[in-house]
């Protein structure tokens, strides 16, 4: 009987596990993974622009991207800035430090609005719903164009009358009046802003200058005021950056 040679079966044998082996492995192959989206990129039209906004405003500076609009009521804001002369972005940085854009913002001290707006100085301004965007940043506006005014004689230029409105917008004027004649009295020049909060501010509880009748609001430590202030400067820059 002729025996048959092996070598081909063992060749089939051997081509089929190849064959196998092959497939398994593209099976357990992991998928490649896909590069990282730019960073400058945002996301597709949104309901809600604010979504946008928080998103950037996360970012680090300088590679946030940029933006189309700031808020639902960019035309409201810019229409109020214009009648200031004032940049729209500060004046949209006010309303986002003060509420978030956020309409129905209610704070403790009962500050209520956009423009975060006590209810007696919301009425001194005309305000009957302070919930309301327009009537909120018309009265709001109001009164930032009435502190710049106020405090024009004080700060050597505009980025310092600026800061004095901001200032006196956060804390009340009584309470800037009192800095202003702190710093006076201790000889201290008070056409920035900086000065008094470096010189005047660390002075408003002493004895001595309570005694003075300098200080007729009481004492005032001023943190809060001192960072309002340094914040909506920086959120104006950066408004200016991501929708100019």
């Amino acid at each position: 009987m002729r025996r048959r040679d092996p070598k081909p079966a063992i060749v089939l044998t051997l081509t089929a596990l190849l064959i196998l082996g092959t497939g398994i492995a593209t099976l357990l192959k992991p998928e490649p993974e896909l590069p990282p989206p730019p960073e400058n990129i945002l996301p597709e039209p949104e309901t809600n622009p604010l979504d946008s906004l928080m998103l950037v405003l996360k970012r680090p500076r300088g590679r946030e991207g940029k933006l189309s609009r700031l808020s639902p009521y960019d035309s409201l804001i810019r229409a109020h800035a214009d009648s200031l002369g004032w940049d729209w972005h500060l004046l949209a940085a006010v309303i986002y430090q003060e509420s978030r854009f956020n309409t129905e913002a209610r704070s403790s001290r009962g500050a209520e609005g956009l423009m975060q707006m006590m209810p007696a100085t919301a009425r001194k301004y005309g305000v009957t719903d302070p919930l309301d965007p327009e009537q909120s940043i018309a009265a709001g506006a109001r009164m930032l164009g009435k502190l710049i005014r106020r405090y024009y004689p004080v700060g050597d230029n505009m980025t310092e009358r600026y800061k004095y409105a901001l200032a006196a917008y956060n804390a009340g004027v009584g309470r800037i009046d009192d800095c202003l004649r702190v710093a006076r009295l201790l000889g201290t020049d008070t056409s920035y802003w900086l000065n008094v909060v470096n010189h005047a501010l660390p002075r408003m509880q002493d004895e001595a200058i309570l005694a003075s009748g300098a200080v007729r609001s009481g004492p005032f430590r001023g943190e809060e005021t001192v960072r309002y202030v340094d914040s909506v400067i920086s959120l104006y820059q950066r408004f200016c950056r991501i929708c100019p």
